[in-house]
C-alpha cells in the first residue's frame, strides 16, 4: 500500500518521525517492515477510505490495487488520498504526510515486502469483486 500520513513515528529515509512499518515496528525483525494486518471483509463497503492509511477513496480503487500492487505502488495519485483536516488533536496536512511514498528509496523498500502476484481480471471480474464485498455487508 501506498505510505501517506504521519505514521507511528518509526524513522525512514524521508525523515525521522515519518515512518510507519508496520509489523515490523512491534517485532524489530527487517523482513516484518510494511506488513500489516489484513481485517476481516465483513462490512468492509462500509469502511472506507481503505488501506491501512486510507490510501484509497473508492473499494474499487483498492480492488485495482491489488492487481498489481508494485505498480499501483509507484502510481499512485497523492490526489486520491483522504486525510483528516487539521482540529484539535490533528496536525494540519502537509508535504510530511506524503514523504515516504515520494521517496524512490522508501518506495522500494515498501515494494520489496510485496507478497502478491499482479492478477489479470476483465472490467467484469473487478465489477464482480466489488459487488461480493458489497454483499458481505450486515
Amino acid at each position: 500500500m501506498p505510505q501517506i500520513g504521519p505514521g507511528k513515528g518509526d524513522p525512514a529515509a524521508a525523515g525521522a518521525g515519518l515512518g510507519d512499518r508496520g509489523r515490523g515496528r512491534e517485532t524489530g525483525e527487517a523482513a516484518d517492515n510494511y506488513r500489516f494486518r489484513t481485517p476481516s471483509l465483513r462490512n468492509t463497503a462500509l469502511t472506507g477510505p481503505w488501506g491501512h492509511d486510507g490510501a484509497y477513496n473508492t473499494l474499487e480503487a483498492v480492488v485495482r490495487h491489488h492487481l498489481n500492487p508494485v505498480a499501483a505502488l509507484n502510481g499512485y495519485d497523492t490526489n486520491q488520498a483522504i486525510l483528516t483536516a487539521a482540529g484539535a488533536d490533528n496536525p494540519p496536512i502537509d508535504d510530511r504526510d506524503f514523504a515516504l511514498q515520494l521517496t524512490p528509496a522508501d518506495r522500494l523498500d515498501i515494494a520489496a515486502a510485496n507478497e502478491l502476484q499482479s492478477q489479470n481480471l476483465s472490467e467484469g471480474d473487478i465489477k464482480s469483486l466489488v459487488a461480493f464485498l458489497h454483499a458481505l455487508t450486515d
